[in-house]
């Protein structure tokens, strides 16, 4: 995992880089995951079915029971 600088505007904010089908964080971490078209860049790669299936994965292995996973896409319903 990578730690980006961070912004000087908003000092209590952490960005980091990391694969979204390995992610390094703990089970059950998170509220809320929010998903900026990262799906609509998987489903272009050679292999979306299984490459959205790793992230879809990782993304419900690291929200709470009770946590959402909010997606933005320009992809077609």
């Amino acid at each position: 995992m990578e730690e980006v600088k961070k912004e000087k505007n908003y000092q209590n904010m952490v960005y980091e880089i990391m694969d979204v089908q390995e992610m390094t964080y703990q089970d059950k971490s998170f509220d809320m995951v929010l998903d900026k078209s990262t799906l609509d860049a998987l489903l272009c790669s050679d292999s979306p079915l299984v490459t959205v299936a790793k992230m879809m994965k990782e993304v419900y292995r690291v929200l709470k029971d009770d946590g959402v996973y909010f997606v933005v896409s320009y992809g077609q319903p």
